[in-house]
């Protein structure tokens, strides 16, 4: 068993230890209050002093809490695997509650034992359970202390399951948004290969230089799928690109203009997203060939892109793209980029806005 547990622990574990370590306080200062106000251990107490009191309970906190951190988790991360049935978990709970119970007693009880105290054993948990008998004060003091590392337990899994579940989901959001960027449409493939193959025919040359310019574009595709983020000139050029593959496939707006100013060189936006913001706009919108317009400016501590296409978008707009765009660009900033969809008379409108004095996290 790997024994780094003791000294590494996640911030979640210390949220929760605190909700038990205040209810074992309160219980403690509960016990020393009823031996305190019984005639019969008033005069014990008093050979104690505040101070001695002070040591013994502090004593008591670190045996539990010692306990619990070292015996209980040692024994859960030793026992740690799959269940297939509540059943099987809940007696591992147990199993692990009942010995870390009997460690706890056994150094509660070591004081009295060895006479550090100026009362035995049986005269303290007398105090604690008020019962005559010895053994019942024992196997009830016993059971209390398996409640309280039944609940400590439960609280520890549903932190430390909590905190893998995180960890999942972020691995879980890293493959889904690897998988969106590298999802460029087959039509615009097919459409590529269809236009190569009718070229051949007409000019080699031109469809030579066409397969050249397709395999730069597909060779960055698969390239951007391996990150999330990408430099904002990459995507310029890349962009530039497809709107010329569109141009040999007839399928282009029929007037382009794409004006990036003062773009910063270490400004990164996510990967493949002026092409998929374009592809939106383009898909979607009911004159497929009207003016498409980029253009890129600083604006305060944001740097711009406008996305401007001059025709109106369908009744039922495929977003698939937009979405892609928009959950990586929130992985990338949290809530300091933004990306909006607009109308200006008969344009849409796409603004991407990044923040200047931020790198992508």
């Amino acid at each position: 068993m790997n024994w780094n547990y003791i000294t590494k622990t996640s911030p979640s574990y210390w949220r929760y230890q605190g909700i038990v370590l205040f209810i074992s306080t309160l219980f403690m200062l509960f016990s020393v209050w009823t031996m305190s106000a019984t005639p019969e251990y008033q005069s014990h107490l008093k050979h104690l002093t505040h101070f001695g009191l002070f040591i013994l309970y502090c004593y008591q906190m670190v045996v539990i809490f010692g306990t619990f951190h070292i015996v209980c988790r040692g024994i859960y991360k030793y026992l740690k695997k799959p269940y297939h049935s509540k059943r099987k978990a809940t007696l591992n709970v147990l199993f692990n509650a009942a010995i870390a119970s009997v460690i706890v007693i056994i150094f509660d009880l070591l004081p009295p034992i060895l006479g550090i105290t100026p009362y035995d054993a049986e005269q303290y948990l007398k105090s604690i359970l008020a019962n005559s008998s010895f053994t019942q004060n024992l196997i009830l003091y016993w059971l209390y202390n398996v409640f309280l590392f039944v609940v400590w337990l439960a609280l520890y899994l549903f932190a430390s399951h909590s905190a893998n579940y995180k960890k999942l989901l972020v691995v879980l959001k890293k493959q889904e948004l690897s998988l969106l960027a590298n999802k460029i449409s087959p039509e615009f493939l097919f459409s590529t290969m269809d236009a190569i193959k009718k070229m051949i025919d007409v000019d080699e040359e031109k469809a030579a230089e066409l397969v050249t310019r397709a395999s730069e574009l597909f060779r960055y595709n698969l390239l951007a799928s391996k990150n999330t983020d990408a430099l904002l000139n990459q995507e310029i050029d890349s962009l530039k690109n497809y709107l010329s593959i569109l141009d040999d496939q007839n399928r282009a707006p029929i007037d382009i203009d794409v004006n990036i100013n003062n773009s910063p060189e270490a400004l990164k936006v996510p990967s493949m997203s002026l092409i998929f913001l374009v592809s939106f706009l383009l898909k979607s919108a009911r004159q497929r060939d009207a003016q498409l317009t980029v253009n890129g400016y600083q604006s305060g501590e944001k740097y711009r892109i406008d996305i401007y296409h001059r025709s109106l978008g369908k009744l039922f707009l495929d977003t698939e793209h937009f979405d892609n765009v928009k959950e990586r660009l929130d992985y990338l900033y949290k809530s300091k980029a933004s990306l909006i969809l607009a109308r200006k008379g008969r344009s849409r409108k796409l603004r991407l806005e990044l923040p200047l004095n931020q790198q992508c996290e």
